[in-house]
């Protein structure tokens, strides 16, 4: 495996961080509007959806480690 092969995993991990602090500001500026309504079904389907999304972040970042070591 080549170190350009790392060089596009490092900025392919780089971007879905980057997603995941998205994520993290999305969350925490609706929080602060919503004033931590857990209470509403729209807050929690909010929250959920957030939550979905950065599990699915953290998911394609294993995924494409995963598949880099199984190249190796």
């Amino acid at each position: 495996m080549g170190e350009n092969h790392f060089l596009i995993l490092k900025a392919e991990i780089r971007d879905e961080l980057n997603n995941l602090n998205r994520l993290s500001k999305e969350c925490k500026e609706f929080a602060e509007v919503q004033k931590i309504n857990l209470n509403s079904p729209e807050s929690l389907r909010v929250f959920g959806s957030i939550l979905h999304d950065f599990y699915t972040c953290i998911e394609k970042i294993f995924r494409k480690i995963a598949l880099n070591i199984d190249e190796e």
